[in-house]
């Protein structure tokens, strides 16, 4: 089943979502919502005085010997918590048309990829044949 669409499937604006084959499965590829929330990750940490505040706070406590501890494990929590709540962590799917060409993308990509024949060494088949 060779599938003719897009490899990279538009999804909102300007974000595709890419679909690779793998040997068990498919792989998503999702490096344009990833450039997305480190942009506004990056942005928040410049532009809001307290978020880099607290950037900078746990860049100063961190302690080369011993980074997992405990003193710095909540304060980092929750800084990561508050970036991905304002990054967000859904991609919307517009359109029926978009959704269905994601659907088919990954039914096309994942058939390719776990229902391919499986070919037999040549040198097996001759001594089959023997």
């Amino acid at each position: 089943m060779t599938d003719t669409h897009l490899t990279e499937v538009p999804v909102a604006g300007n974000l595709r979502i890419g679909v690779e084959a793998l040997p068990t499965g498919i792989a998503l590829d999702l490096e344009g919502f990833a450039q997305l929330v480190a942009h506004t990750v990056v942005e928040r940490l410049i532009n809001d005085d307290d978020l880099g505040e607290r950037f900078d706070a746990l860049r100063d406590e961190q302690q080369p010997s011993d980074p997992y501890a405990t003193a710095r494990s909540l304060p980092f929590e929750e800084l990561v918590d508050e970036l991905v709540a304002e990054a967000g962590t859904k991609v919307a799917v517009y359109g029926l048309r978009r959704c269905l060409q994601l659907a088919s993308r990954i039914t096309s990509t994942a058939v390719d990829a776990l229902c391919a024949p499986v070919v037999a060494e040549p040198a097996l088949e001759g001594r089959a044949a023997a």
